[in-house]
């Protein structure tokens, strides 16, 4: 076999893959519509997807969330940009409602790892306000990021298996909350 066939033989594999994977999260999305209650699954049930392979160029823009930023090489750091890390569910769920709200804007809702579920497209005005209903939907994978597309706006929460030694919560969960812009900040 010559290069040129090992060459369209690599493109037909990658090809597949990322068939492969959207297809998954396609699977995963239904699944998640299921479980979801009524007053999130039919807005979410309508709403435009980004699916394997264009989800990562998306999330490259505001994943790793870091004390410096957002993002990868090198961090963004947005206006009024915020970065907390406590042990506590509830002290998480308050820093991100700290979000001044932009007047409108389509955002990114990623509500699972991003192999899982693709990036549902909302309306951050719609998203904001049920934070916590969207939390519990992601309880179990404890990630939830909801970031205008233009990255005026956005609330990120991640979790690390480990404690804080002057805010030990019960579940060794470490919650970074990433938010922005936040007066005063």
């Amino acid at each position: 076999m010559g290069q040129a066939d090992a060459g369209q033989s690599g493109d037909k594999s990658r090809l597949l893959c990322e068939k492969i994977a959207a297809n998954n999260q396609r699977r995963q999305r239904e699944g998640l519509l299921r479980r979801l209650p009524p007053h999130l699954s039919e807005v979410l049930s309508t709403s435009p997807c980004v699916y394997a392979p264009d989800i990562d160029p998306v999330l490259r823009r505001f994943l790793p969330i870091k004390a410096e930023g957002i993002g990868l090489s090198p961090p963004t750091t947005p206006p009024g940009y915020a970065f907390t890390e406590v042990g506590w569910e509830h002290k998480a769920l308050a820093l991100a409602a700290q979000v001044e709200r932009p007047t409108s804007g389509q955002a990114y809702l990623l509500l699972e790892q991003p192999t899982s579920l693709p990036l549902f497209r909302v309306d951050f005005r719609w998203a904001f306000p049920l934070l916590g209903d969207l939390w519990d939907a992601c309880r179990a994978t404890r990630v939830l990021a909801l970031v205008e597309e233009r990255l005026l706006t956005g609330v990120v929460i991640d979790t690390y298996c480990g404690y804080l030694p002057d805010d030990l919560g019960p579940a060794e969960v470490v919650y970074e909350v990433a938010r922005w812009p936040v007066g005063g900040a």
